[in-house]
């Protein structure tokens, strides 16, 4: 045994642990923890090699651990945040792991396993592996992704991080701001679920899309070829369109052609990045990853898979190389975009299929059949892989891109968004298509196209064309010119190819693009040296307007060359280069040239440029320093041409030339309006129309770092003053300035900014004039009423606001604020409230709010406007659209306060009265009255918990006191505040509007309403106790009650890591709540008599909760209240004012009865509802005990009341265990108990009520007989009265209101559930009761006539129907480790139907698979009986029949068996021990039986199907000699039941008697009675056994009465046996003859009150057969044989008159029997059974037949006080079922069923028979020793030698 009070160390501080092994109590330590595997618990003492710790959960459950079971982990504070907070969430998941098992919920179980791998791994390698900075927040990120998706699928706690993902501190932000990251993480989690379940987020406007090209596979391709990449746009039936430049790689392939070069690890990897797509281009469109392959080499008749690459190419067929077609891949890639939140940084591999084209087939031809006509080479595919991710326009360009590893396609088309530092200026060329005649041909051409960008002097430009990107070795510097594919013999090409064309700007205007075409030959000679024979250009300027070629398609106009063309631009640059313009050509002197009419050439362009523009009224403002005297037209031009889209590209250059026009103009009263309006346009078109809106990054960074109009703010502000002066005549032009005030604005301070800083600061009064002249303005217009100017408010107001940041630069910040707050006084009140809020909303985040003396000008108007909407009335629509405006406003309030608290502590409490003063109580009203479908509901709620928890105790005092200043008299509005308050504060505890998974939030409400309700106490005691204010104490109390018994706040059932967070976040709030709650009811003084009783529920529930300092706080309480009442009045009180007379005795009620009931009222309905402990018990117990025992008057009282309590609450905690057993029976017993308790203390309605719930569960189980014993007892509580039922007696049917009626309910419905346990006799006398009421008392005769008919029913049922007689078993349990009910105690379990021994012992089993089945009857030892453990002995015990269970008449055998187990308390079983010498071959001689009696505490059946031992069991021995009579007389039993079941049943099987007629006759095993006359009627033997002389006579005298047994069993046998039984039928008979005569020689000739006779009757053939059955009286026409009967009753009684006469020489007086006379009565053959027995008679003449019938009589009973059926007087006891249960005095007595007529008289039982006495188990054999009756003492240990114990 360990004692933990020596050498023990405490550790300073507890120490987290966790358990490496399993570990329980034990013999050699009873006070060891028990833990599981993995348990955490806290270590708190150690020595060398042990621990005293506890589980985390229950501080009060200490015990011993040794040290090796433990592991202690690291402090907390040495592990990062991140990897304890994967720890702890690791662990929840495990328990869920297990749940998901256990319930087989496999797609979750299979989900928590596979992400908790991935945690786990990712955890490993985070502390394991050393990783740079941006890895580590990588996996960070994937971490807690994987944490919060799968908390939110499980519905596990929120988790709220902060910028770095680590878990949200508590104390670094204020309520409001940490309910708005709860909201926060709560979408973004939900975005989350949204991609795993694969919706589509709309966050993504533009993507980019990384491609590796890894491998291409055609083997026949054996040359080098170019692989072109791209994306293309794809639509049936339309030509394929391309959204990227094109991505080159110059594809080698090995000698086997079955690898590419990008494979080796040698080899670069080609990657290529698609940037720039829009949302737009994809949206509703099918995207395609299109690869077009192309060769060099010709068409000399050979395929282009002819060539192996080892040959050598001719000469000849070198020179003539050119781009030949191969063949197309393509994929479709639509599904791999979507809009999802985050980036896919995980590959997808896409095998392209790839289409070889013959040698005419075009690009769109072999794509079609490729994708739409399914057409496949399968050895043939192309292997990539692909990324898709969301492009950032704000990003730095990718590294690998600046440093040549990452190829950039760009867009075909300028981005969504254009930076002022992008520069481009490209054009691209889309080679379409062309239609060719073959003029002077015989068949069409091979027709190349050559492209070329030339100059107006005719010079190429060199480097212009680029055919696409390339990498790595692969780059190609750009062309000069560029050569198309060639189609063989095609005469109409659709060539699809896309070049970029790269100009100056400067030199963009003076250049064209020429197109070339050429027949290409493979022949070297018909190469003609490459001379063209067609010629078509195009200009990149229109000649008109001059601006850029329009983007689109372009049919070109196809020139014939003749031999003498020259080729210089001079020659054709005058002659139309587009085929619409044909017939303008003229050709005044140009004979080189002929357009070909019917020739035509088609290419599409697009440019991407930020420099040109294709717009003309753009152009004529970029350009009006060309022509200044134009400058009015052009400005029109502008404002009336501009495209939006053209003009957003060039964004910067448009301003610049609006600003140099509005500051270098002349005429500033004509241009500067003029100017300032198209100012207003430009930033109208950018800040409202949504399709440019992504351009207001754009005009920012040109705002700050590329405007530098220094002189422009002075006019900007005059114009604007006009504009806004100006309203009322022009409110148009005052609503566009006032929409684009914000950038007016902030153009004026820019502009004032760098005159300033160029100049000194000089010009700072005039401006500020100005600058004070335009606020003056707006404020005017602010007041103006019209109508037309409101929308123009609307904006004004929000842009002002919203250019604070700017204006604060350059004028005063207290004058602004001032200026502001007019503006918003100026707007009349019903105008433009939800643009006031906004107004406040974005004022708050401004900087003016930082500044004291500018919230001193805010925070008046402010509180006005949020009190004005909480004022509007409910149903206002208007309400309803600002109440979500004023939530966020007034969080916005709070959360600013916060942080400027945390700057300068103190700064904020006169704004912060305000609030108070004006919002809070409105605030409190709103969320008291608000609705479930108010979408501001939860941000009110943290709006007011903000507020509360911002509020110090000076709040506090002072806005108490307004109430005092408002009407000091009255303190019916304070009080009505305060309990406003506290119901929120129960009301959000009960149904909180925030979600359970919450968990921080909630934690810091809950803190919230702890510092509340401290600063509510104060008020309460100091202002409502005199007078005293009883509703608002009462409802402090159920508000504190509410608070502390919270779920959330019971941190014994949360997880390790919530447990821990709460902890050391928040600190255990019940405690000191508990502490509040027990001050202020000391507090209360003589008022605490008025809280008794209602109180004691209330504190009850706060001490159940499993806290060892708030229940040794609270239970004090309880002894006060007991005080309270105890020395409360006596005497009724006239006034509400309580009388506590603790000082006059003789007035003093002098007990505490309220009290009690209350207690043990609430303490059922707790504890049964899951609270209340062991530790709870031993705390109440010792407390109240010692508290008790201290106090004089209330000392004998309390302690009853006290050991009241203990004991109920020890009961019920052992209910609850049993309430979640599948097995219901212990549950039952503990329910019995309760029923017990509560009737010994008179509790009438938890009487009733656990009578209920008995009731229920046996109907539930099917157990008929308790069921209706239970209802009974309740019925039993009702009278045959129509009183009406009380509160108790509720009953679901409301027609049921008196207890007649009730009680009738429940007597049916008892008869019922007996007639299902088919105790039908209790259900007729049950019935004969309600008769008597319906006869006498209500006079139903129609409802008598029911119960007759039942009562029938019943009666036929008892006669006819087989009952199952239920076996009964003794089941003790021995150890502590068994429920204390339990606890080395003895039960008698009445077994289910048909249940044996084996079935019962695993059923028991399976209730307490742990314990330890005994396989003796042996008793443990006290000691052992004491250690924790389970030990069962089960065995089978038989009943005994009551004494009262007396019938006048033999009755019929079922009758009989029903008494038998039934109604019945007493019951023994037998343990067969040897004693003495043994006898070779004969065990009778030594064997002793060894009996208990004993008896249950109830009659069987009754409420319950196990019933406690009494305590007096009996014990006592048979001697050999008694163990034979016992032997004898129930084999006897056993013949004369098998011969009657033939009289009571016709088809009663044969082989039982059989078997048994042989096991009598023939006993070959233990010899049969040949053995006890071997033994005991010897001389020697009764030489020493004198006394066992009446013994022996009566064994001799039973074995003579087996011989008329055994005859009459023969008799049947033989009239019933088969032809298969004969010869088992002669032997036994044969046997039986030799035994017979035997017998009757040695011990006399006896008769047996049962007869059997054959009786010969004659049958006519014409009629069935006739048979009697029992109890019919034979027909008259019967040919029955009355005489043999006759003459067998004669005989009968000659035998009984020679009994008579052996019983007078032996000296016993035999009775009269009154009944002798009629046993000569022929009536006896009334109650015989005939049975016809085939004897194979002939028939008379074919009339009659002659048949042999078996008739078996027993002589009926004699009264109902004798037992005597032979009529020779000896009175004996009714005789139990089997021999084995009987007592001694019942085995020798009883002797009803043996029929033996003898005169040996019973044995005397010994006088000294005190049930304290014991045996001596080794006594001599000698004289009186054998057969002596010697009680023992209860189960005492036997002394050696010991009889052997007998196995069960």
């Amino acid at each position: 045994m360990v004692n933990p009070d020596e050498g023990w160390r405490a550790w300073a501080d507890p120490v987290r642990a966790v358990a490496l092994y399993p570990f329980a109590m034990s013999a050699e330590c009873p006070q060891a923890l028990i833990v599981e595997i993995g348990a955490s618990i806290v270590l708190e003492q150690e020595t060398a090699d042990w621990f005293v710790a506890h589980p985390v959960h229950n501080a009060g459950l200490r015990g011993l651990i040794p040290r090796s079971y433990v592991h202690i982990l690291p402090p907390l504070t040495q592990t990062p945040p991140l990897v304890l907070e994967t720890s702890h969430v690791l662990r929840e998941w495990n328990l869920m792991l297990k749940e998901k098992f256990l319930q087989n919920e496999v797609s979750d179980f299979r989900l928590i396993q596979d992400i908790m791998r991935e945690v786990m791994n990712m955890r490993a390698n985070l502390i394991l592996n050393p990783c740079t900075k941006e890895e580590t927040k990588e996996i960070q990120h994937k971490i807690t992704t994987k944490i919060d998706f799968l908390n939110q699928q499980l519905g596990l706690d929120l988790i709220v991080r902060d910028e770095n993902g680590d878990s949200l501190d508590l104390k670094s932000v204020c309520f409001v701001a940490l309910y708005r990251h709860h909201i926060k993480s709560s979408d973004q989690v939900e975005t989350i679920m949204q991609a795993k379940r694969g919706e589509d987020i709309e966050t993504a406007s533009s993507f980019k899309i990384l491609m590796t090209f890894r491998s291409f596979h055609a083997p026949k391709i054996t040359t080098e070829v170019d692989l072109i990449f791209s994306i293309y746009e794809i639509t049936e039936g339309k030509i394929p369109k391309a959204l990227c430049e094109n991505f080159i790689v110059r594809h080698s392939v090995k000698s086997n052609g079955s690898e590419v070069d990008a494979l080796n690890n040698e080899s670069p990897t080609y990657q290529v990045l698609f940037a720039d797509i829009c949302k737009n281009d994809i949206a509703t469109k099918q995207l395609f990853l299109v690869c077009q392959v192309v060769q060099d080499g010709n068409y000399n008749g050979k395929s282009i898979y002819d060539h192996p690459k080892s040959a050598k190419t001719p000469k000849s067929t070198q020179d003539t190389n050119f781009r030949k077609p191969v063949g197309v891949a393509a994929a479709d890639i639509t599904k791999l975009f979507s809009f999802k939140q985050g980036k896919n940084t995980e590959f997808r591999q896409i095998i392209a299929p790839f289409l070889a084209s013959n040698d005419n087939e075009t690009f769109d031809v072999v794509l079609k059949k490729l994708i739409w006509d399914g057409k496949v080479t399968e050895e043939n595919s192309l292997n990539i892989a692909f990324n898709i991710s969301l492009d950032d326009i704000t990003a730095p360009q990718d590294a690998n891109i600046m440093q040549g590893r990452l190829a950039l396609a760009r867009k075909i088309g300028l981005p969504e968004v254009i930076l002022p530092s992008d520069f481009r200026n490209d054009l691209f060329l889309n080679i379409s298509c062309g239609d060719f005649s073959r003029l002077d041909k015989r068949s069409d051409r091979n027709v190349e196209v050559v492209v070329e960008v030339m100059n107006d002097l005719g010079q190429i430009i060199e480097g212009a064309i680029s055919s696409g990107v390339t990498l790595g070795h692969q780059t190609r510097p750009r062309e000069d010119k560029f050569t198309t594919v060639v189609f063989y013999h095609e005469g109409k090409p659709r060539w699809n190819e896309i070049i970029k064309i790269s100009i100056p700007v400067e030199e963009f205007a003076s250049c064209h693009i020429r197109f070339t075409f050429r027949h290409r030959s493979s022949n070297l000679s018909k190469e003609k040296s490459f001379v063209p024979w067609a010629f078509a250009y195009l200009k990149l300027i229109n000649d008109l307007d001059k601006t850029a070629i329009r983007d689109g398609s372009h049919e070109l106009l196809v020139y014939k060359i003749e031999k003498k063309f020259d080729y210089q631009p001079k020659s054709y640059l005058g002659l139309p280069f587009m085929k619409s313009k044909q017939h303008a050509f003229k050709p005044d002197g140009v004979v080189a040239l002929s357009p070909i009419h019917k020739d035509s050439f088609i290419v599409h362009s697009t440019l991407c440029s930020t420099k040109l523009t294709q717009n003309e009224g753009l152009l004529s403002l970029l350009k009006w320093r060309d022509d200044p005297s134009r400058l009015d037209e052009n400005i029109n031009i502008f404002n009336v041409k501009v495209n939006g889209k053209e003009f957003a590209k060039f964004l910067p250059d448009v301003l610049d030339a609006l600003f140099s026009i509005l500051t270098e103009n002349t005429e500033p009263e004509k241009f500067d309006p003029k100017v300032f309006k198209s100012l207003v346009n430009v930033i109208h078109l950018i800040t409202e129309d949504a399709r440019f809106q992504q351009f207001l990054p754009v005009l920012d960074m040109y705002i700050q770092e590329n405007f530098s109009a220094t002189l422009a703010y002075t006019k900007l502000l005059v114009v604007l003053g006009e504009t806004i002066e100006n309203a009322t005549v022009n409110a148009n032009d005052a609503f566009h300035a006032a929409k684009s005030l914000k950038y007016i604005l902030r153009f004026v301070v820019r502009s004032r900014e760098l005159f300033a800083k160029l100049n000194n600061g000089k010009g700072r009064e005039p401006f500020e004039r100005k600058m004070e002249d335009v606020l003056q303005e707006l404020i005017q217009f602010m007041r103006a009423p019209t109508q037309d100017i409101v929308a123009g408010k609307t904006f004004a107001l929000r842009n002002i606001i919203h250019a604070i940041p700017d204006l604060v630069l350059v004028y005063d910040k207290i004058g602004l604020a001032r200026c502001i707050m007019k503006m918003i006084a100026a707007i009349p009140e019903d105008q433009l409230l939800e643009q006031k809020i906004a107004a406040f909303k974005a004022l708050v985040h401004s900087e003016l709010f930082q500044l004291t003396p500018c919230r001193v000008e805010i925070m008046p108007m402010l509180s006005d406007t949020i009190s004005l909407v909480f004022e509007l009335e409910d149903n206002s629509d208007r309400r309803d659209l600002n109440m979500n405006s004023v939530t966020h406003l007034l969080g916005d309030v709070i959360i600013k306060f916060h942080e400027l608290e945390l700057e300068n502590p103190g700064c904020t409490i006169e704004n912060m009265d305000l609030i108070l003063s004006k919002c809070l109580r409105k605030i409190i009203q709103n969320v008291a009255n608000r609705k479930p479908s108010d979408s501001w509901m939860s941000g009110m709620v943290a709006n007011m918990m903000g507020i509360l928890i911002m509020m110090t105790e000076n709040h506090f005092i002072d806005y108490v006191k307004q109430f005092d200043e408002k009407e000091p008299a009255d303190r019916s509005d304070l009080i009505d505040f305060v309990m406003e308050v506290m119901g929120i504060i129960r009301d959000l505890v009960q149904n909180n509007v925030f979600p359970r998974t919450w968990i921080k939030l909630i934690s810091a409400q809950n803190m919230g309403m702890l510092r509340t309700l401290l600063f509510l106490s104060d008020t309460i005691c100091d202002v409502m106790k005199a007078p005293f204010e009883y509703e608002v104490w009462s409802n402090f109390f159920q508000c504190a009650n509410t608070f502390i018994t919270q779920s959330l706040l019971q941190v014994e059932t949360f997880s390790e890591g919530k447990r821990s967070f709460l902890l050391d976040q928040c600190g255990d709030l019940r405690l000191e709540m508990g502490s509040l709650v027990k001050k202020m009811w000391f507090r209360l003084g003589q008022q605490k008599a008025r809280f008794v009783p209602e109180i004691v529920g209330p504190f009850l529930e706060i001490t159940l909760i499993p806290h060892t300092e708030l229940r040794r706080n609270s239970i004090p309480v309880f002894f006060d209240m007991m005080q309270c009442e105890y020395y409360s009045s006596s005497l009724p009180s006239e006034s509400c004012e309580p009388a506590i007379t603790k000082h006059d005795p003789s007035l003093n009620r002098a007990n505490f009865k309220l009290f009690e009931s209350e207690l043990i009222k609430k303490l059922d309905i707790l504890i049964e509802s899951g609270l209340g402990d062991e530790h709870f018990r031993e705390m109440f117990f010792n407390i109240m005990m010692s508290l008790c025992e201290n106090h004089t008057a209330m000392k004998k009282s309390g302690i009853a009341c006290v050991k009241t309590s203990t004991n109920l609450i020890e009961i019920l905690l052992e209910y609850r265990t049993t309430l979640n057993d599948e097995s219901k029976e212990f549950q039952m017993y503990c329910v019995a108990n309760l029923i017990q308790f509560y009737k010994n203390i008179n509790y009438q309605e938890l009487y009733i009520k656990y009578l209920k719930k008995l009731a229920h569960l046996h109907e539930t189980c099917q157990n008929w007989a308790e069921a209706g014993c239970t209802l009974l007892q309740l019925a039993n509580l009702l009278e045959w009265s129509d009183r009406p039922l009380s509160r108790e007696w509720q009953h679901q049917n409301q027609s049921i209101r008196t207890q007649r009626e009730q009680k009738e309910l429940y007597y049916k419905d008892v008869s019922r559930f007996w007639e299902k346990g088919q105790l039908w006799e209790r259900a007729i006398d049950l019935n004969k009761e309600l008769i008597q009421q319906y006869e006498q008392i209500t006079f139903e005769y129609d409802k008598i006539s029911e119960l007759y008919q039942k009562m029938s029913q019943y009666y036929q049922s008892i006669m006819k129907e087989v009952r199952p007689e239920p076996e009964y078993f003794r089941v003790a349990f021995y150890g502590r480790a068994f429920p204390k009910c339990f606890q080395n105690k003895e039960f008698v379990f009445r077994g289910r139907p048909l249940e044996r021994l084996p079935d019962f012992v695993d059923r028991i089993l399976d209730v307490f698979p742990r314990a330890e089945l005994m396989k003796t009857l042996q008793p443990l030892s006290s000691e052992k009986k004491e250690l924790p453990i389970q030990k069962l002995q089960i065995n089978k015990v038989e009943p005994e029949m009551k004494e009262s269970v007396l019938f006048k008449e033999k009755v019929h055998q079922r009758i009989l068996d029903y008494y038998k187990v039934n109604d019945v308390d007493t019951f023994c079983f037998s343990r067969p021990f040897s004693r003495g010498e043994k006898v070779q071959g004969n065990e009778f001689a030594s064997l002793w039986i060894e009996r208990t009696r004993l008896q249950s505490s109830q009659i069987f059946p009754g409420i319950l199907q196990q019933f406690e031992i009494k305590e007096g069991i009996e014990v006592f021995q048979l001697s050999p000699l008694l163990v034979a009579i016992e032997n004898m007389k129930k084999t006897n039993e056993e013949l004369k039941r098998l011969i009657l079941e033939h009289q009571h049943t016709r088809n009663t099987p044969l082989n039982p008697l059989s078997m048994k007629l042989k096991g009598i006759i023939e006993a070959h095993v233990m010899g049969g009675t040949a053995n006890y006359e071997k033994v005991f009627f010897t001389e020697d033997y009764l030489e020493l056994h004198p006394e066992d002389e009446l013994d022996v006579l009566r064994l001799k005298s039973l074995i003579a009465d087996q011989v008329p047994l055994l005859e009459n069993g023969l008799k049947i046998h033989e009239a019933k046996k088969t032809d298969d039984l004969t010869a088992l039928h002669d032997s036994l008979f044969k046997e039986f003859q030799k035994r017979r005569i035997d017998i009757e020689k040695k011990y006399g000739k006896r008769t047996s009150d049962i007869s059997v006779q054959f009786v010969r009757r004659s049958i006519p053939i014409n009629n069935s057969q006739i048979s009697l059955e029992n109890g019919q009286r034979m027909s008259d026409q019967s040919n029955v044989d009355l005489d043999s009967s006759r003459g067998s009753i004669q005989s009968n009684q000659a035998d009984a008159t020679t009994r008579s006469k052996v019983l007078t020489a032996m000296g016993i007086t035999r009775k009269k029997s009154h009944r002798e006379d009629q046993r000569n009565s022929m009536n006896r053959l009334n109650s015989s059974f005939v049975m016809s027995v085939d004897e194979g008679c002939e028939g008379n003449s074919g009339l009659f037949t002659d048949c042999t019938q078996l008739i078996i009589t027993q002589n009926p009973k004699t009264d109902q006080n004798h037992h005597d059926p032979m009529g020779d007087g000896l009175s004996v006891r009714p005789q139990s079922r089997s021999p084995s249960i009987l007592s001694v005095r019942g085995s020798l007595l009883d002797d009803s069923n043996s029929f033996f007529s003898s005169s040996i008289p019973p044995p005397i039982p010994p006088k000294n028979r005190l049930s304290d006495q014991s045996i001596d188990l080794d006594a001599d054999c000698g004289v009186g020793g054998v057969g002596t009756k010697r009680p023992i003492k209860k189960k005492p240990p036997p002394p050696p030698p010991t009889p052997s114990s007998m196995e069960l």
